[in-house]
């Protein structure tokens, strides 16, 4: 069966982004860290308070407020990183050995398609045959049967 070029695209284009989908997991636990550590008490203000009983101000309750929010979203938008990088990872775990070779190598680590077969010991035909049949796999797991054009199948 033969893979439809939209399916092929986003296939290489998920691929191409597995570095930047690190990176905002990454990003995303900075950002929860830092709201952390960033949690607003320091905007509590006594001085208005001449009991100091202790009361909250507005900039408090607005900082706490909008923390939570951030971490709900935060932790939200990490949640759906996560499982999009563990779904990435398992189809290409499902790959045969070299298939899954051609991938790391030539989309995830970004070296030339001459490299990946300079590393394999393989000529560059045979690299290409990894990579179209890995692709093939791919979509294959992502997006099923939709992602081919049917045989047609002729009549005697």
């Amino acid at each position: 069966m033969k893979l439809k070029k939209e399916y092929k695209e986003s296939i290489i284009s998920t691929l191409k982004c597995y570095n930047l989908l690190l990176a905002h997991i990454d990003e995303l636990k900075k950002q929860l860290g830092e709201i952390f550590m960033n949690d607003g008490v320091s905007a509590i203000d006594y001085s208005s308070d001449g009991i100091k009983t202790g009361n909250i101000n507005k900039l408090v309750d607005n900082t706490a407020l909008k923390n939570i929010d951030d971490v709900e979203r935060i932790k939200s938008e990490l949640e759906v990183a996560k499982s999009k990088l563990n779904r990435l990872d398992s189809a290409i775990g499902s790959l045969d050995m070299n298939e899954r070779q051609v991938i790391i190598l030539g989309y995830l680590n970004g070296y030339q398609w001459q490299e990946v077969a300079h590393n394999m010991n393989y000529t560059d035909r045979m690299i290409r045959n990894y990579k179209t049949s890995a692709i093939n796999k791919l979509a294959y797991i992502f997006y099923g049967e939709r992602s081919f054009y049917e045989e047609s199948k002729k009549v005697i």
